[in-house]
């Protein structure tokens, strides 16, 4: 039996039990989590000491790494030549325990290599230099790093070869033999060199081609190195050459003077519908010429159009020539021998022909007479060969020979100086091979002919001179400006760079309708709108906004003078909106569109003169691949290229002959919105209007869909009495080397709406050649050809006023040391100078330090160069040196100089005593020629002496002119210049001596045209001219102001070639 008791005591058990447990299983939980604790805390303190060692670490530059960047490599070709830019450097760091990195910067580091590397390769040190931040006052000093690339130069290796130019012959019959005449290419390196081969470095293994053939693989070798392409070719068995699309120049053309140049007979090739290029005689072709005779004083231009086609044509420069083999010339040693004339290709010897020449001899005269139409100055050209052969070897070498040293030249009688850089240049050649001549055109100087008596020349071989042999003596002219064969090349060179082409645009046709034709049938529209020529005439849609339908009228225009010479009738079917009225000529047909998707078309034959009579008929030959039903704006044909292109909405595309896709054309326009296209044979035309839209915004593309950019052509000239907001440009096309621009205007006060046709020409070639005469040509010149009174004009070296400067001060003198140009800029009152150092076009590379030449106002710093030192003429002064009872007077002056050598940004004139002007005064002004060894000095009293390098007076003048001040004075081998100034000037008085004193020539120079000399508006009498000085021939002529800005003008003084009724 169990007691309360009992039952009380196993109660307070068993509690202790559950205690005992809860109290064993506490200490049992509370021991791990303690160890856990006391291991997390050993660990947050730890690694709080090691953030607390880490934040103690300071910021430090490791060093720098460098690689090859990608893609580049260099090559065993000696031009391996590593630039910064060619590395990836990454500069390494670390800070408070943590690396990182920067890539540096092209022009962050240096490099260097061996001045071996471009031959052997080796290592590319790199180095950066790294400024850490300044800590306290203390100077952070730079640490400097360095790495290096190891580079090994790669072979240079041939890797593609391309055709750029197809052979003449691309179309053949069946059975034909592969022809690769004509064939030009490339041979592509992996260093990105090219090799121009041509079809003596390609061989075929095909021969006769079979019908179907359509294309032929050639090879170019070389060593072990094979390469190949596919020459595109067509071969059938009913093979026909078609029609002739285009004519090319094939080599350069030479005219004799005085041949008419409509009877000239170029080399002329034929590109025909098939793709071939083939020779074709002169009675396949008309030539007109830009002159009517060939002359030395005239640009010459050919333009050829195949009788054939008159969309058929080529433009090109001819050169005239007057010349005589040597053989026909008297006054040899030895006599005419043939030989044969080779050349160097790739490294074989090419025989080339025959010539005749002789081999000549010390005392040999080449002793001609040549006439000239006018004063001219043609190049004088010798066909030489070099003979000075020594056997090295296994070959024959000739050195360089200077012609100067074999030949004297003499002209009407006067010596002509062959400068010492012209040279018959050597070569080495197998001695195999030393049988065969090499020749080369050797240039003397350009010489000046006469038109009043035949001019002789005389070429006189020295003593002394042997192995040389002479082929040809010619006197040579031509066109040297930049020449385009078409507008198209005009256009699109502009069109890539983005800049607006010259032309010169006119307007053909004023506002207006057409009323009526000599039949009273058909009145044009008052808008006009799509154009295209068949090569001869323009042809251009016209509508009438009252017309319902709007029906349209088609023109035919002269493209010279704008007249309306036949009407069509009005079409069946309207173009209900503007956008669609466009127009194209194709085979013999003139074709125009609807908005419907329609086409009509009629013959140009059938705009007869004066009628009305061409009716339009629906046209079904336009079935452009994925186009049915589609409305088509415009379309153009490339026959050069047999493609189509076709402007849909605003999208241009490229069909072949059987009207198949070819390519889109991806045009972004900037204005407007697309309006027409035309084409020609080069290039496809996209023209974008809207209202206000006057000028002709054209967006260019090739025939193989290259974009190549847009131009502007102003039409504005057109519009001087014209709302321009109520205008817009409408159609376009390119006939010959004129763009015909259609506009069109409406609610114009005054009148009604109407259109008006822009011609925009590519300016003509200048029918006469600009060449210049030094001072001495021209004043022998006027001697030779009676015109006693020579005339020299001026004009700015720059701009509008000559400013080559908007340095503030007063320009005074200039010299020239064969290169650079020197000006004397005076300041504060004209009493220190800064010297600057100029190209001949005026732009200023470097200048002197400040320096005093005077204590006074008053002009000065005449400048001056002999023996490669430039001085500076200032005045006599005095100035005080010291203080106190230690002062004294020093006497400074006139006289400063510099090494040209020395002559830098910053460069200082030092005082120099050394000039022999004792005799002749106190200089003002001075020069030295270095032919006659003699100065001319200038003094203050303004008399003029001639004075040898001693100091000995040998003549002297007073050139006094009354009304001027003697201001300057400068020389060349024949003959001493002296300028005058007073303030305001229109013009500019010069004397001219001989070095004698003898006063030759007096002469007032004003501007071209006999313009007022200025300095522009607002400058008033405020400026004069200083000092003048013989640059290249001419004379450069120093304008001072001291009025507005821009104080550095400078005037060139050139002959008047006017004197000679040229």
């Amino acid at each position: 039996m169990r007691t309360r008791k009992f039952k009380r005591g196993v109660m307070w058990a068993c509690t202790g039990v559950a205690v005992l447990v809860a109290a064993v299983t506490a200490i049992d939980i509370m021991i791990p989590s303690y160890y856990d604790w006391k291991e997390y805390y050993d660990a947050a303190i730890a690694e709080r000491e090691e953030q607390k060692y880490l934040n103690s670490l300071p910021f430090e530059f490791l060093g720098i790494s460098a690689t090859l960047a990608d893609g580049v490599e260099y090559y065993k070709n000696g031009k391996a030549a590593p630039e910064n830019e060619d590395l990836r450097v990454i500069a390494h760091f670390t800070e408070k325990g943590k690396d990182f990195d920067e890539v540096l910067r092209s022009g962050d580091f240096e490099i260097s290599y061996p001045d071996s590397f471009a031959q052997s390769g080796g290592n590319i040190t790199v180095s950066y230099s790294y400024t850490p931040e300044a800590e306290g006052d203390e100077e952070p000093q730079p640490i400097v790093k360095t790495a290096e690339v190891a580079v090994t130069l790669s072979d240079v290796l041939p890797v593609s070869l391309s055709i750029t130019e197809l052979p003449y012959r691309v179309a053949y019959a069946a059975g034909a033999t592969f022809d690769m005449s004509g064939i030009s290419g490339e041979v592509g390196y992996n260093d990105g060199s090219v090799l121009a081969v041509t079809a003596k470095d390609l061989t075929t293994t095909v021969t006769t081609l079979a019908e179907g053939v359509n294309s032929v693989d050639v090879t170019w070798q070389n060593g072990g190195e094979e390469l190949t392409a596919a020459v595109p070719v067509s071969v059938s068995a009913d093979y026909t050459d078609g029609k002739v699309v285009s004519l090319a120049q094939d080599g350069p053309f030479y005219l004799e003077q005085g041949e008419l140049l409509a009877e000239a007979q170029p080399k002329i090739r034929a590109v025909y519908e098939n793709g071939n290029r083939l020779p074709i005689s002169a009675e396949d072709y008309t030539v007109k010429g830009n002159v009517e005779r060939a002359s030395f004083n005239k640009n010459c231009i050919l333009t050829v159009t195949a009788n054939s086609n008159p969309l058929a044509w080529c433009r090109f420069a001819a050169r005239v020539s007057s010349g005589m083999e040597a053989e026909a010339l008297e006054d040899f040693s030895g006599s005419a021998t043939e030989v044969d004339s080779v050349s160097e290709q790739d490294g074989e010897w090419i025989t080339e022909g025959k010539v005749s020449g002789v081999a000549l001899n010390a005392g040999d005269v080449l002793d001609f007479t040549v006439s000239s139409e006018t004063v001219s100055k043609p190049e004088f050209v010798l066909n030489l060969s070099n003979r000075s052969l020594v056997t090295e070897g296994e070959n024959v070498v000739a050195q360089d020979i200077k012609l100067a040293d074999i030949f004297s030249l003499e002209v009407n009688g006067r010596a002509v100086d062959i400068p010492e850089s012209a040279v018959l240049h050597g070569y080495a050649m197998p001695a195999a091979e030393s049988a065969g001549y090499q020749f080369e055109q050797c240039a003397l100087p350009s010489v000046v002919l006469n038109k009043t008596a035949p001019n002789s020349v005389k070429l006189t071989v020295r003593d002394g001179a042997t192995g040389v042999f002479i082929d040809r003596i010619s006197l040579e002219t031509g066109y040297t400006g930049k020449f385009y064969s078409s507008v198209d090349d005009l256009l699109a060179e502009n069109a890539a760079a983005g800049t607006t082409p010259a032309l010169n645009s006119v307007s053909l046709r004023n506002w207006g309708v057409v009323t009526s034709l000599e039949d009273g049938k058909t009145t044009l529209g008052a808008y006009g709108h799509g154009m295209c020529t068949d090569g001869t005439y323009i042809y251009m849609v016209s509508t009438s906004y009252s017309d319902s339908l709007r029906r349209a009228v088609v023109a035919k225009i002269d493209p010279a003078t704008g007249e309306i010479l036949a009407t069509s009738q009005r079409t069946p079917v309207g173009m209900t909106t503007e956008d669609y009225a466009g127009i194209t000529y194709y085979d013999g047909n003139i074709i125009i569109f609807d908005d419907a998707g329609g086409a009509y078309f009629t013959a140009a034959s059938n705009f007869v003169g004066g009628t009305s009579s061409a009716a339009f008929w629906t046209y079904k030959d336009f079935d452009f691949e994925d186009l049915g039903g589609v409305p088509l704006k415009d379309v153009g044909y490339s026959a050069e290229n047999n493609m189509f292109a076709v402007l849909t909405g605003s999208n241009v595309k490229l069909f072949d002959a059987e009207k198949n896709f070819v390519n889109d054309i991806s045009i972004s326009t900037d204005e407007g919105k697309v309006k027409r296209m035309t084409a020609t044979d080069k290039y496809i035309y996209v023209l974008t209007s809207g209202d206000g839209i006057y000028n002709a915004n054209l967006y260019i593309a090739d025939w193989q869909g290259n974009f190549i950019g847009k131009i502007t052509i102003d039409t504005s000239v057109a519009l001087t009495d014209t709302n321009t907001s109520k205008s817009s440009v409408q159609g376009v096309c390119v006939r010959g080397n004129d763009v015909y621009i259609a506009l069109v205007s409406w609610g114009q006060d005054g009148r009604g709406d109407g259109f008006k046709i822009v011609k925009a020409s590519m300016p003509e070639v200048s029918e006469d050649i600009d060449f210049e005469l030094s001072l001495t040509e021209y004043f022998n010149a006027c001697v030779d050809n009676g015109v006693a009174q020579p005339n020299l004009v001026a004009s700015p070296l720059k701009g509008q006023y000559g400013s080559i400067s908007s340095n503030g001060g007063y320009n005074m003198g200039i010299a020239f040391d064969g290169e650079y140009v020197y000006y004397g800029l005076n300041t504060s009152g004209n009493k220190q100078i800064v010297v600057y150092k100029a190209t001949p076009d005026g732009t200023i590379v470097a200048n002197s330090a400040t320096f005093d030449v005077s204590n006074v106002d008053g002009d000065n710093a005449r400048l001056f160069i002999k023996d490669g030192t430039l001085y500076a003429i200032g005045r006599v002064w005095e100035r005080t040196v010291g203080e106190g009872d230690e002062a004294t007077k020093v006497t400074q002056g006139p006289v400063y100089s510099i090494r040209l050598e020395d002559f830098k940004q910053g460069c200082e004139f030092t005082e120099d005593d050394s000039l022999p002007f004792d005799e002749s005064g106190a200089p003002f002004s001075a020069a030295w020629n270095e032919a006659n060894q003699k100065f001319v000095v200038l003094n203050t009293g303004r008399w003029l002496y001639v004075v040898n390098e001693e100091g000995e007076s040998l003549a002297s003048v007073h050139p006094e002119i009354s009304g001027f001040g003697t201001s300057s004075v400068t020389c060349d081998d024949n003959y001493i210049y002296v300028s005058y100034c007073i303030n305001g000037q229109k013009s500019i008085p010069v004397r001219v001596y001989d070095w004698s004193l003898n006063l030759v020539y007096e002469m007032t120079v004003k501007g071209e045209g006999g313009a007022d000399i200025g300095l522009g508006p607002g400058v008033g009498t405020s400026y004069n001219a200083q000092c003048i000085c013989v640059v290249d021939g001419v004379i450069y002529v120093s304008l001072s102001k001291w009025s507005g800005s821009e104080n550095m003008a400078v005037w060139v003084i050139k002959p008047d070639m006017s004197v000679f009724g040229n």
